[in-house]
């Protein structure tokens, strides 16, 4: 019996646009005036394996709510198309009380690093890696996001990985929580590229 392991290696585009990924969430409160308005970006919508992702964050509270805490945390999406199957991970955590409690009628402006790496992630179930058959562990890359070449990601089949960036602030009393997420490609930089030559 042979057998034969393959690797597939995907690459950052080279006719790459840049754009910086901003999302926005709000919400108000049905026994007081005011909102309190979430925003977060990124930079860049495409980061290498083994780069710094700075995730900015403005929180400006006008409700009668306090802010606690600000978690943010990066999730690895994986869908088997195959068996019409979704599930996460989360591969990069930190949880931050830096300028809380905020108080209502205030503003925060924050920049949170964090790194996705499958080193950190050891012993999470389910985690789609890149890596050779061999067992040194520091031979493993998480899966890189899937590209399709026709820029339709409805043209995937397979395995296909994808990475966003969950913010959430979670508020004092009865207030509960809100959420935004930014979506971003994880890839191996291109071999002639200045990336590689950084990393």
């Amino acid at each position: 019996t042979v057998s034969m392991g393959i690797r597939k290696a995907q690459f950052a585009p080279a006719d790459l646009k840049e754009r910086s990924p901003t999302s926005t969430a709000e919400k108000g409160f049905m026994f007081g005036s005011g909102k309190l308005v979430l925003e977060a970006s990124l930079d860049k919508e495409v980061y290498c394996h083994g780069e710094d992702l700075p995730i900015h964050i403005s929180i400006n509270n006008q409700s009668k709510k306090s802010v606690k805490n600000i978690r943010c945390h990066i999730n690895q999406h994986c869908e088997l198309t195959m068996v019409n199957a979704q599930y996460s991970c989360k591969v990069a955590r930190l949880e931050s009380q830096d300028g809380c409690p905020l108080q209502p009628g205030s503003s925060l402006n924050r920049t949170f690093m964090l790194k996705p790496l499958a080193q950190n992630c050891y012993g999470i179930r389910g985690l789609c890696l890149d890596a050779s058959l061999s067992k040194v562990t520091d031979e493993s890359n998480l899966a890189s996001s899937s590209l399709a070449e026709s820029g339709n990601s409805n043209d995937l089949l397979g395995v296909v990985v994808s990475y966003s960036v969950k913010v959430r602030v979670v508020l004092s009393g009865m207030g509960g929580e809100l959420e935004t997420d930014l979506p971003f490609k994880l890839v191996h930089p291109r071999p002639d590229s200045l990336e590689m030559d950084k990393l």
